[in-house]
């Protein structure tokens, strides 16, 4: 009974939550009026919200290979929808994914998407939605990392580096002091 008692405010916060996954050509920019905030190092792929409506925007953003070396990315302007979300499921955003850079540049110019309870299978619809009135206020997510410190970064690549690669490095550091 005691376990029980110390479980009982995790088990209830998440009969009020539901997690949204994003494939990978999806990226979450906003919710409402909260920005959502991506680093090179971390891309937000899920998002957390309590049961109701919701306005999300999100963009399209999908990478081709046209030649050996010729690649294209194929992005749309970021748009809106309005989602409804109920208790106890967790979503999956799912689009009809454009199998070259044609078909991309369609699905880029008119996207569309839609929710699948990832437990039921059931597909929820989504409406194009317009941008919420409300101020933007930028709002960090518990689940991204925050970006790595340039001396941290600048220690991984060193630990990476060989010999000469460190030699060179340091040769340029003395050349740029002078």
């Amino acid at each position: 009974m005691r376990y029980f008692l110390l479980c009982l405010p995790f088990i209830s916060s998440l009969t009020y939550a539901a997690q949204i996954k994003f494939p990978a050509e999806l990226i979450p920019l906003q919710v409402g009026a909260e920005k959502i905030e991506h680093s090179l190092f971390s891309k937000v792929d899920e998002i957390t919200l309590k049961k109701g409506t919701h306005k999300l925007k999100i963009k399209y953003s999908d990478l081709f290979e046209l030649d050996y070396d010729d690649h294209e990315v194929v992005e749309s302007k970021p748009f809106w929808i309005e989602i409804q979300i109920s208790e106890n499921v967790n979503y999956q955003v799912i689009f009809n994914k454009p199998e070259d850079e044609v078909e991309a540049q369609v699905f880029a110019k008119s996207p569309s998407v839609t929710l699948k309870a990832i437990s039921t299978g059931e597909l929820v619809s989504v409406a194009k939605s317009s941008e919420p009135a409300q101020k933007v206020a930028v709002v960090k997510l518990a689940k991204v990392k925050p970006s790595p410190k340039a001396l941290e970064m600048l220690n991984f690549w060193w630990q990476q580096a060989n010999e000469q690669e460190k030699e060179s490095f340091l040769n340029t550091l003395k050349n740029k002091g002078h």
